[in-house]
């Protein structure tokens, strides 16, 4: 796990099978857990890739909901965009 105030990256949120964010944010509460499990973070982004299929996409943006993600950030470089 790499952690970088309160950033995470590479690391699967609790409760969220197999879906790792490209970056996830942990409150300084969930940083200092002592938990055996990850918190699921309060914010996630998604760098979309030409290869990414919108339906998994939306597969994954339910399973952060449901567990309890707060915010995603879309973010596709390739359109310059992003989409919260």
């Amino acid at each position: 796990m790499n952690k970088i105030d309160g950033m995470v990256s590479g690391t699967p949120p609790a409760g969220i099978q197999l879906r790792r964010p490209d970056l996830a944010y942990f409150t300084n509460e969930q940083m200092r857990s002592n938990e055996n499990d990850e918190p699921i973070p309060e914010f996630c982004i998604e760098v979309i890739s030409t290869f990414d299929q919108t339906n998994e996409i939306k597969i994954k943006l339910r399973e952060y909901f449901k567990n309890g993600v707060k915010v995603v950030w879309l973010i596709i470089p390739n359109f310059l965009d992003v989409h919260f």
